[in-house]
Order: C-alpha cells, then structure tokens, then sequence
C-alpha cells in the first residue's frame, strides 16, 4: 500500500475514537463495591465503568468524580526515584503500561508492547537476534536494563537482552519504564532506559489462572504458547507460580544474503521459550527464584547464512537462573530497611556444534569450514551481589536514601576453542572481577517545587572509578507537570567485552530532559517532553563478514536530540486511546562510523542506520457491549537506512527502506461462563507490511518480520 494513502488512514484511526469516545457512553449492570475494593483498582480498571457508576465509587469514597481520577491519575511509583511518588512527581521521564492495555493490544511478546512506547526501536544483531534502540542509539550493547521482578535479565558476557517470544506478557502486571538513565539506582547497564516488569503476585493470582496463544502465518505457525500462574495469601504467608512455555517462528519468508545465500526462515528460525518464576514472602522476608531456557535456531553466522544443503539450523542457547533472597522492613515511622542477596548464572549464546551434517560435506563442494561454526563460545558466567539500603523519612517533604552494594562476578570457559586472556595475553579458563558502588538520593519539597538529587560512586576492579550525579526538579499544579531533570549514566564494560579489549573504557552518557503535562479533562492527559543526551567514549562492537572475529572499542562520541509525545485518552464506560510520537536526530552528535548512515554517498548527519527518525504509535480500545471490544493498534515508522549490499571489495553500499506503516486488530470477548473464561481473536500486520529489523551497524541484511499473524488467545480464571 503506497504512503499518501497510509498517512490519512492513520490520521482517521487517530480522530474518530477520540471524536467517538467523548460523545459516547455505554451502560452496564452496577456493581456494589467497598472502599477496601475501590483502592485495589487500577486507573484503567476505573475507566472502565460507566459514568453512573463511577458517580456511585466516587461518593463512597467521598469525593468527587474528578478527585477520584485524579487520585488514581498519581498512583504512586518507586521505579525513577525507590520512594514511590506519582509519576507527575517521579525523577524521569516515565511510561506506565497496565495489564489491561497489554491484553488489549493482545500483545503477543515484549516486541510489541514497547514498540508503542515513544522512543523504543529494533534492530537485528548477529545470529538473528532482535535488539532494542533508544532515541536514535543502539542499546542492545549493555545500555537499556530490563528487570523481571526486580531481576536483572541482561546476560553477563555482552550485557545483551534477546528478544522475540520471549516473555510472558500475558503473566505481566505492568511495566514501568525511565525513558533515560537509571544509573544512579541501578548502576551501569541502566544508561539510556530501564523497564522494569512487575508480574501477577499471589494476591493478583488469588487461585489459578491461564492464558494460550496460538498464532498463524501463511506457511506455518508464528506461536504457540502457554502460561500458568498459581498463587495464594495464606494470612502474612505468600506463595506463587508463574509458568510459561512455547514453540514459535521469527519468520516463514525467504532470508537472502549479501552474497546471495538463501534459506527458508520457516523450521529454521525457531524462538522457543521456557521460564518458570516462583516468589514466596512472609512478612518482611521474600525469595525469588527465576529460569529462564530460551532457545533460537538460526543459519545466519556474522551476517554471512550457511549454506541449508550442508547445514542444519543452528541451535543457540540463551539458559539464566536468577535467584535473590531479601528482607524489607520499618525500622521505625521513618526509617525503613532493605538488604537483598542475588545470585544470577548465565549461559549464553550457546552454540550447539552439531548444526553440520558430516554425511554431507566433502573437500570438493564445501565452502564452509566447521570452524566457522565452533569458534563460538561455551562460556558460563555469574555473578554474587549483597545490597543494603536505607530510607529515611525525617519529616512528610524530607526522604533520604542511602545504599551500596558489592558484586563478585566470574566467567568460565568450557570450550578450549574460546577462552579468557590475562593481562598478559595468556590463555585461562576463568577469570574474575569485583566491584564496589555506594550510592545517595535525596528528595526535598521546597513548596514551589521537589527537588530530586543524587548521587553513585562505583569501583571496577579492572576498569576503575565511574562517578554519575543526577538532579531534577519536578512541580505538579492542579493540572500542569513540568520536569527539568539532568542525569549523568555510565555503562561498566561486561566479562566479554573486557576479554576482547583489555584497554576498553567505561562509556559516560550526559542527558538533560524537559516534560510539560497537562490534564485537559479528569480522562484526558497530554505530556511533551525534549531530551538531549551524549555519550562520551561509546563501546561499540565491531565485526567483520569476511574475518571470523569480534571486538569492541571506545569510539569519540555518539547522541541524540529529539522530542517525545503522548496522548492518553479514557472515557468511563466506553474505552481509551493512546497515541505517542517520537522523533530524534544525531546532528552533531553521531561520531561512530559504523552507524553513520549514507543516501548514495553522500552523509546522512541527523540519522543512524536502522532507526527511524519519525515514530508513531497507538493502541486502544472500543467497548462494543458489556462483553465485547474493539482494539486497534499499529505504528508507523519513517524511511530507515541500512547497508544493503557489498561492492566487489566486500566494502558496504548503503540505502534506505520505504517507511511502513504496520495495523492490528484484535477483539476480545469477556466475562464468559461467570466470568471464568475470556477469547480473543485477530490479526497482526493486517496490510502485510514488509516491516523487517534492519541492522544498526554494517554486517547482515534486514530480517522479516513474522508478516501477517493471525493471533488466537483463550484465557481461564479459577
């Protein structure tokens, strides 16, 4: 479908929710509720009633309908600052998603919910791995944090997040996430984002519920996935389980190389997931306990596809088992303790080298060599941490924190074909490294506004010192926020990184944001904000397609500037509307030759390979009956640039990729069989996009999307 009659479709899918929900409202049966009930609801869940009703809920509660939204409006949260504030109020630039938006886009992994968050774009790595960008900078190098449960979930090797049926999305409550740096609190992986993933708990669970997904491609299935939770409050005692296990497809198209190799991505891009999640608390004590046994196939080798007559799909092993043990508890009124022990094990890309049919291959017609596929790694690495953290609260506009932590992490190497070196160039199996952090965070309300400042001084025992100050000021009116924050952030160099480059650097990103918000209505909310951040001595990886070989390095220096907007919208009884627009542009900013991207031959300076310098996002949703809703979302992406071809000299000829415009729509029907069972049905890239995952530095062409998926889900409560 051409652009010009994409663009006023989007516009039309944009105005006439908005037009209709405000003009409409809808009635339901009442539901008598108390104010213990009341207070568990979500935003979104109070939206959900009809204007009557919401009338009944606010006069229970005593206090009018627009109170009552707006107390709902600033629900607090601890994911920018650990005392929990609103995120009207919150030290950074925040993006809450609910469990009732996630299951109305009937998102089917993490893909899909943070591609409708401004900023976030993707990219494909080496062995076809799906990566995350932000605001125009590839991430997936150990910048962007993800927690699962207040887990880290970035392996140790390279610091990377593989995504792409991988998490359970239907198990997740919300997902709170810093759109800029966390490093303060989170230390050096929390660079340009964190998201951190808050799942159902026992008293969510209460019981047992399931969800199945089953999606459909042309050729073959997309996936075909299940999920369990079980959970129980047994009076201060908590137990749960959440459970999930898959089978799925990148893809069914046909993948072509720079060199003209090709292979059917349908049986030969598999991305099998398996995560099992158990909690239990008791009063202030909790332990967790995560595995996580994702597996990928793949005949795709640093950019270059191995031929499918002598070779089978490459298995690749991401294993990790998360564990942490922690205790929470008032010291008195104003002070509050927490100390926590985590243990993370990883085992990842994990070469299964048997991909390489022996009967099949001979001097004569071979032109791969076995070499190219067990060169790589069998490493297993983790890592021990003890944290301690202090909070206190002397008076209602006073909060201080105080905390530190210390980590020993180490790497084996169980494959003689790749191994550490010391710092003499020696080959060993295993190395080691410590580190040291403390950090400070004060949070004053001076009347006219609150003032956030804070502070991390982190030790590596091989890399060195990394010192990063961060400080905002946040001011909520009746219905105005505004936001001026600075942040300083450093990403420390991970085990692999460091065996490739013993001189390598810890990278120091500057970030200045700006955010105006403004309630419109007590259902209507418009934040703005601006953001300008540099990263001084980046770590880049680099590759090469005809040299069997990896490295990083310190480049000069790599940013962005840009602009971020959303526009929320609920109407009681009817549904919602989201929509974000997100744009960046690296003028100035961009020093790393292998993101610079290239019109012919001429520089592109404002754009980096892969990302588009324009994005907008929606998703919504229509209630149609008591029983019955609509819900529409898709994104539209700008023209992306990327190499696509080499010269004879093997050196890269650049282009870009016509911009593409992706629709979903997906109905659910509801409360079924005394509210027992919900279903869910409807297509993914209705218009068959092209949409593909363009590689954000020289090396490998773009990867298909799964296209067109016709998305099934069945879900049971107990």
């Amino acid at each position: 479908m051409r652009i010009k009659y994409l663009l006023p479709l989007i516009l039309f899918l944009l105005i006439a929710p908005s037009s209709f929900l405000l003009a409409q409202e809808s009635q339901r049966d009442s539901i008598p509720m108390t104010k213990e009930q009341i207070q568990k609801l979500t935003y979104d869940q109070l939206l959900e009633l009809p204007l009557d009703e919401l009338m009944k809920v606010a006069d229970i509660m005593g206090m009018s309908t627009d109170d009552l939204l707006q107390m709902f409006l600033n629900m607090k949260t601890g994911v920018a600052s650990v005392k929990e504030l609103s995120p009207r109020e919150s030290p950074g630039i925040l993006s809450i998603i609910t469990d009732q938006e996630i299951r109305a886009m009937g998102a089917r992994d993490l893909i899909d919910v943070l591609q409708q968050v401004p900023g976030f774009s993707f990219g494909v790595d080496v062995e076809s791995v799906v990566g995350i960008g932000m605001r125009g900078v590839w991430g997936h190098e150990g910048k962007i944090l993800l927690l699962l449960d207040g887990q880290e979930c970035n392996e140790l090797s390279y610091s990377t997040l593989q995504l792409g049926n991988h998490y359970p999305v239907d198990q997740i409550k919300r997902i709170e996430i810093i759109r800029g740096p966390g490093s303060v609190v989170y230390g050096g992986n929390a660079e340009l984002a964190v998201i951190n993933i808050v799942t159902f708990g026992a008293a969510d669970n209460n019981g047992i519920r399931a969800t199945a997904t089953y999606g459909q491609l042309t050729h073959t299935y997309a996936r075909r996935n299940l999920e369990i939770s079980a959970g129980k409050a047994l009076g201060a005692l908590s137990l749960n389980a959440n459970l999930f296990a898959g089978q799925g497809n990148r893809s069914d198209k046909v993948i072509t190389d720079f060199y003209g190799q090709s292979y059917d991505m349908k049986g030969n891009s598999n991305v099998d997931p398996m995560m099992v999640n158990l909690s239990a608390s008791y009063k202030g004590f909790s332990a967790r306990f995560i595995a996580d046994l994702y597996k990928t196939t793949q005949l795709d080798v640093n950019g270059a596809f191995l031929d499918p007559t002598y070779f089978k799909a490459i298995p690749t092993n991401f294993t990790s088992y998360l564990g942490e043990l922690k205790y929470e508890n008032d010291l008195s009124k104003k002070i509050r303790l927490g100390a926590a022990i985590n243990y993370r094990y990883y085992n990842s890309w994990n070469v299964n080298e048997s991909s390489l049919d022996q009967s099949l291959l001979d001097s004569t017609n071979a032109h791969y060599n076995q070499d190219y596929i067990t060169a790589i790694q069998e490493k297993p690495t983790f890592r021990i941490t003890g944290k301690i953290n202090l909070s206190y609260t002397p008076t209602s506009k006073l909060n201080f924190l105080f905390g530190t932590e210390a980590y020993s992490e180490t790497g084996l190497s169980n494959n003689p074909r790749s191994t550490y070196y010391d710092v003499n160039g020696h080959e060993i199996d295993r190395i080691n490294y410590n580190d040291m952090a403390l950090y400070g965070q004060g949070i004053f309300s001076l009347g006219i506004a609150n003032l956030i400042a804070g502070v991390r001084m982190e030790h590596h025992s091989l890399v060195g010192n990394s010192v990063v100050p961060r400080i905002g000021l946040t001011r909520v009116f009746d219905r105005l926020h505004l936001k001026l924050l600075y942040s300083s952030a450093f990403r420390s160099p991970s085990i692999e990184v460091i065996n490739l480059n013993r001189s390598i650097k810890p990278e120091l990103t500057q970030v200045i944001e700006l955010e105006a918000g403004y309630r419109i209505t007590p259902s209507m909310l418009v934040t703005v904000n601006v953001f300008d951040n540099t990263i001084n001595h980046p770590i880049i990886y680099m590759t090469d397609t005809t040299i069997i070989g990896e490295t990083y390095y310190n480049a000069p220096s790599t940013g962005s500037r840009g602009i971020e907007v959303e526009y929320r919208l609920a109407k009681s009884g009817v549904g919602n509307l989201t929509v974000g627009y997100s744009f960046y542009s690296t003028a100035g900013k961009n020093k790393v030759e292998d993101y610079m991207a290239y019109s012919g031959n001429n520089l592109l300076n404002n754009v980096v390979l892969a990302f588009p310098q324009h994005k907008l996002a929606f998703h919504g949703s229509l209630k149609l009956s008591p029983h019955f809703s609509l819900n529409p979302s898709g994104f539209f992406l700008s023209e992306r640039y990327g190499c696509i071809a080499l010269d004879a000299s093997e050196n890269p000829i650049y282009g870009s990729y016509e911009p593409v415009f992706v629709l979903n729509l997906i109905i659910w029907a509801d409360d079924l069989l005394k509210s027992h069972l919900s279903l869910g049905a409807g297509v993914y890239d209705l218009t068959q996009s092209g949409y593909a995952y363009v590689q954000p530095y020289v090396g490998r062409p773009p990867m298909p999307s799964p296209g067109r998926e016709f998305v099934f889900k069945a879900a049971v409560k107990f």
